[in-house]
């Protein structure tokens, strides 16, 4: 899904992603490239807005 939602938006384009707040912790641990069992943890709640930025998909 993450591979789709890069491939199908520009490099502008503003993504709203709605979800569990442990599958935003797996997107994030994607986005950064950690493993999916990594013991990191990002504080997003259950139910929460969260926001973030990430580099364009040109970035190596």
């Amino acid at each position: 899904m993450l591979s789709k939602i890069i491939s199908e938006s520009a490099e502008d384009d503003t993504v709203a992603i709605v979800s569990h707040g442990g599958m935003i912790n797996q997107l994030y641990r994607s986005f950064l490239r950690l493993p999916a069992d990594s013991d990191i943890f990002f504080a997003t709640g259950d139910g929460a807005f969260t926001s973030g930025e990430f580099p364009t998909k040109n970035v190596g």
